[in-house]
């Protein structure tokens, strides 16, 4: 008998502790602060890039921006 009520508790923490797990979604936008190299949104480096928008951000997924940076430098 005492198994079963362990295992009784056992369930009812996880039900529980189910119940307070929340997800939500978050817009994001970064900024990007560049020092001696130009940021670009593409190969070219003709697009310059100020920020970027990473969407809505799920949680557990995995985005992918791709940005090209230049050195401005002599």
């Amino acid at each position: 008998m005492g198994t079963m009520a362990a295992i009784a508790v056992i369930g009812l923490v996880a039900s529980v502790l189910g119940a307070l797990v929340a997800t939500q979604n978050l817009n994001n936008t970064a900024t990007i602060k560049a020092v001696g190299v130009g940021v670009y949104s593409n190969s070219q480096c003709t697009q310059p890039v100020s920020s970027i928008d990473w969407g809505v951000l799920t949680p557990g997924q995995t985005y992918t921006r791709v940005i090209y940076v230049k050195n401005m430098g002599y």
